[in-house]
């Protein structure tokens, strides 16, 4: 008879989370549903909608970058699966949206896959799901790939502060939500052995930002799994392999989405977020000093003695010499020790790399000073500095004196500088532009000047990543924008650079400025001695983003 078939909602009980059969022997119901079971079946069919990520959508893998967000999201242990139903009234994105879902940073781009089950008829969709034991998880998912998760600065900010940005579009900043990982357990064996606990530790970050834990998708084998509410999908707004011809972090200025970040970390360890740095005036400030592989101990210590040596300054400030990792051993620091540190500090003084990827956290009004490598193409190399010129609550210094190691008298002028930033204030917002170094301005130059009237013009202004420009410079892992910058000073090769543009830039910003540095003799940074503007060339201010 049409009117039977083998089962029924009524065959089925909730325990905890999981749905399991009652009764473990067939038997037969009528096909058709009530109106209740009706309502609860359309309940249960996933519903979503999709918008454009943050950033350019050109050169996109698949024509565009959109975050969604669903509910009754199911994954069956390998992916996830949209349930609809032909004929059913319910949002849900079309075949060609769901390809464009980017779920984290890499190259090239990872392409979340999501399959579509369509059922004839609400029966059909009941039978079929009623046959799973399915693992209801509750709330709110946020569910990424993240890259390189065993270091913190990547954690952070190759991973969650991109989805955060997307859960910020979707006006969910505030809601707790539980981190998802889409990368098959995400552990490199060989990272763990070097760095045991790393990866859990940052997974332990996750969990607490978001409020409902960390879960693997290698986990969620053997079981079909229906997340109530999830948002997936990123833009290109994470640091080093997205970085922008604006050297600048994507969505923090236009979306404020950088404090948003700060003052949800804050109160995700039970923390409030940093009163601003003008509320300690008049009392003695505190500054860091970050020790890290790019300088010795002897070096920094040479520099805090100059400074106990110097009464006015010493007076105005406490530099305490602070390890990130106190038992020498990489990425081991407590990270809630570090945030308490963190919304204390005034001056934030650290080498590049992994030790100043915590200057987001700064409070509004601090002072980050970048002490710069020698190790790369120019004298001194800044790296990360877009990490400063997108957090426009701070301003940043750059040590630009020649040479190795620290010199302890040029440290106390950049204590002095910042001393004056400090008593004084600065604008806040921090101006386009105003917390990049020479390298930084001369490569924004360069990428605005290279682009400027061709058909990529406007993938630069809607801060596209280079390395997905024709033609636009390329930075790898270990390599940063001194590499194409100071290309020729130690002799080092950059794919694809436009030589003559790089020397007329280096020329101009020292004729610009004579005298930035310290020791130049009016020949500038770069010394090349200067040379007029080029003619008509684009501002390295970019745009307001």
């Amino acid at each position: 008879d049409d009117s039977w078939t083998w089962l029924s909602w009524s065959g089925w009980r909730v325990v905890g989370d999981r749905v399991a059969r009652r009764l473990a022997a067939p038997f037969f119901v009528r096909r058709r549903l009530s109106k209740a079971e009706e309502s609860l079946a359309r309940g249960l069919l996933t519903t979503g909608v999709c918008k454009p990520a943050y950033g350019t959508q050109m050169h996109a893998p698949l024509g565009g970058r959109l975050t969604c967000l669903f509910n009754n999201l199911y994954h069956d242990g390998g992916k996830f699966i949209v349930h609809v139903v032909r004929g059913e009234d319910v949002k849900v994105p079309s075949k060609s949206e769901l390809v464009k879902i980017t779920a984290g940073v890499s190259n090239p781009e990872h392409v979340l896959k999501i399959g579509i089950k369509e059922h004839s008829s609400l029966s059909a969709f009941s039978e079929a799901i009623l046959s799973k034991a399915i693992v209801n998880q509750s709330g709110f998912t946020a569910a990424w790939s993240p890259l390189w998760h065993f270091n913190v600065g990547h954690g952070l900010f190759d991973g969650l502060y991109p989805i955060f940005v997307s859960v910020l579009m979707w006006g969910l900043q505030s809601e707790p939500f539980r981190a998802l990982l889409l990368c098959n357990s995400c552990r490199e064996g060989a990272v763990e052995k070097q760095l045991p606990g790393s990866y859990k530790q940052r997974e332990d970050i996750f969990g607490m930002f978001g409020g409902k834990g960390c879960v693997l998708d290698g986990t969620l084998a053997q079981a079909y799994h229906r997340f109530e509410k999830v948002v997936v999908g990123i833009g290109l707004t994470s640091q080093k392999k997205d970085h922008n011809g604006n050297v600048t972090l994507g969505a923090c200025r236009d979306l404020n989405a950088c404090r948003h970040f700060r003052e949800r970390m804050y109160k995700a360890y039970g923390l409030e977020p940093p009163t601003p740095a003008e509320t300690r005036k008049g009392r003695r400030r505190m500054g860091i000093l970050i020790e890290n592989k790019r300088f010795g101990l002897d070096d920094m210590q040479r520099a805090l003695r100059a400074l106990a040596g110097d009464e006015e300054l010493s007076a105005f400030i406490d530099v305490k010499l602070t390890s990130w990792s106190p038992r020498k051993k990489k990425q081991t620091g407590e990270f809630f020790e570090h945030l308490k540190i963190m919304r204390e500090t005034d001056v934030h003084i650290s080498g590049p790399g992994t030790g100043m990827m915590y200057q987001t956290f700064l409070p509004d009004g601090a002072v980050h000073i970048n002490l710069g490598s020698t190790e790369g193409a120019c004298t001194r190399n800044f790296m990360e500095e877009y990490m400063a010129e997108g957090a426009p609550y701070l301003r940043a210094l750059y040590y630009l004196k020649a040479g190795g190691g620290i010199n302890p008298a040029y440290f106390l002028t950049l204590l002095r500088q910042a001393k004056k930033l400090l008593d004084v204030g600065f604008p806040r917002p921090v101006p386009v532009s105003v917390n990049l170094s020479p390298v930084g301005l001369v490569f924004k130059a360069y990428v605005w000047t290279l682009h400027r009237g061709t058909k990529e013009e406007e993938a630069v202004r809607g801060m596209c990543p280079t390395r997905l420009i024709p033609n636009g410079p390329v930075n790898g892992n270990s390599a940063f924008f001194d590499q194409h910058v100071c290309y020729g000073i130690k002799n080092q090769q950059a794919k694809g650079l436009n030589v003559c543009l790089i020397q007329v830039l280096r020329k101009s910003f020292d004729h610009r400025f004579p005298d930035y540095g310290e020791a130049t003799r009016g020949r500038g940074w770069f010394s090349t001695g200067g040379a007029r503007r080029l003619e008509g060339a684009t501002s390295a201010r970019g745009d307001d983003r």
